[in-house]
């Protein structure tokens, strides 16, 4: 076989190959968010997806201390969609696995982890972002959310 025929079938081959399929990722979730909650400012950004995922930095910042978490949705090692947490840029991230997911919220789930065992983000009716974490403490539930706005990329 010829070097151009093969040239050829390679070509077919590649224009013919299925794309990998990307899981339906939260692209509403893509920006910057703020909220001043609590004393402080929160921050979370979110890019848009790409490449079959999403990165996110959250920063959040209360007097004189800052705490940061670096954020990733993305498939896990057996293909499911996942959330990846990593506190203080700490490895390996702690996983969540999609619970359940619609056009303006997405739940995460891991029940094997201490608290948080769940993370949710919903997109609101008036443009806001509620974001929250839940999980058992001790012997009592515990909820604690964050009433995102939109806002603009730099500090």
């Amino acid at each position: 076989m010829s070097l151009r025929w093969l040239g050829l079938l390679a070509a077919t081959l590649v224009a013919t190959a299925p794309a990998l399929a990307s899981p339906d990722l939260p692209a509403w979730l893509a920006g910057t968010w703020q909220t001043g909650e609590g004393g402080g400012t929160v921050r979370e950004h979110w890019e848009a997806p790409a490449g079959g995922f999403m990165v996110g930095l959250n920063l959040s910042i209360r007097s004189e201390s800052a705490r940061f978490e670096f954020l990733r949705i993305a498939p896990d090692a057996e293909g499911r969609l996942a959330y990846h947490a990593s506190p203080g840029g700490r490895h390996p991230p702690t996983v969540f696995v999609l619970e359940r997911s619609d056009a303006r919220s997405v739940v995460f789930a891991n029940p094997a982890h201490d608290f948080p065992r769940r993370i949710g983000y919903a997109l609101q009716e008036d443009g806001g972002l509620l974001a929250w974490i839940e999980g058992p403490d001790g012997d009592d539930a515990r909820r604690t959310e964050w009433r995102f706005r939109r806002a603009s990329a730099s500090p």
